[in-house]
């Protein structure tokens, strides 16, 4: 491309971005999850505005573009699921969208916190050590 094409374009893709600012995040969001702004903004006002796991605000997502939900959506079926804050979206990736894997990390988080009650029920003398 000559860069009097590439002068053009980007001179259209300027006029673009201040005539439709939602342009390209409709265009982004259309192509990736099959939804529209006005889908998305739906989306957030039935989750009251927060993330639709921790109930939290949006987390700044550290490249510039402000703070953010991100759209969940399976990996399998490509349905929107909801929207997430940046932590909760992570979260989900780093358990592989498993089921059984969150559920063995929030046994395993139970496991400590009633281990750690026991301890202090014992240490306070509400309980006597019982033999099995």
């Amino acid at each position: 491309m000559s860069f009097r094409n590439k002068e053009i374009q980007k001179a259209w893709h300027k006029k673009k971005r201040s005539e439709d600012p939602d342009y390209y995040r409709n265009k982004n969001l259309k192509q990736t999850y099959g939804i529209t702004i006005k889908e998305f903004n739906k989306l957030l006002e039935l989750q009251s505005g927060k993330c639709a796991i921790c109930q939290g605000p949006p987390v700044y997502n550290g490249f510039g573009g402000g703070s953010v939900y991100h759209v969940d959506h399976c990996h399998e079926t490509d349905k929107v699921r909801g929207l997430l804050c940046q932590k909760c979206n992570l979260g989900l990736g780093y358990f592989q969208d498993k089921e059984l894997n969150i559920l063995k990390a929030t046994g395993y988080l139970m496991v400590f916190r009633i281990k750690d009650k026991i301890e202090e029920a014992l240490r306070l003398g509400f309980i006597d050590v019982i033999e099995i």
